[in-house]
C-alpha cells in the first residue's frame, strides 16, 4: 500500500480491518503509550504484526519509525522486518541514516565480509 502511495490513514484502516480490536489485544488502535505499558514478547503474527503497524504509524520519518520500535519491549528484529519495509518505501527510504555506516560500525568484521564481501 505505501508503494502505491496510499496514506498512512489508508494503511492504519487496512491494518484495523485485519487485526480487529475487540479480537486482538494490541490491535493498531491501541496507542504508543498503552503498548509500551501492555506489549510483551510474544511468537503470534497476529499480536505483532499490529503492533508493529502501530510504530509505524506513529512515526514521522523513518528515524522515528526506529524510535517507536525500540521504545518498548518487544522483538525488534521482527517488529522492523514487519512494519520497516512499510516505513522505508513511506518516506522514501531511510532520510538522513546511513545504513551501510550503522551496519559497519556494529557488526563484526566476520560478518562484515558476508555482507559486503570485503
Amino acid at each position: 500500500m505505501a508503494k502505491h502511495g496510499k496514506s498512512k490513514q489508508e494503511i492504519y484502516d487496512y491494518v484495523l480491518t485485519e487485526y480487529l480490536p475487540e479480537k486482538y489485544p494490541f490491535s493498531i488502535d491501541k496507542d504508543m503509550e498503552y503498548l509500551r505499558k501492555h506489549y510483551k514478547w510474544t511468537e503470534k503474527c497476529s499480536d505483532t504484526v499490529p503492533a508493529a503497524m502501530r510504530c509505524f504509524y506513529e512515526s514521522h520519518d523513518y528515524e522515528s519509525f526506529m524510535r517507536n520500535v525500540f521504545s518498548f519491549e518487544c522483538d525488534s528484529d521482527t517488529f522492523g522486518a514487519i512494519a520497516g519495509g512499510v516505513a522505508e518505501e513511506f518516506y522514501h527510504g531511510f532520510g538522513n541514516l546511513n545504513g551501510e555506516e550503522i551496519v559497519r560500525e556494529y557488526m563484526d568484521e566476520e560478518l562484515g565480509k558476508i555482507l559486503f564481501g570485503k
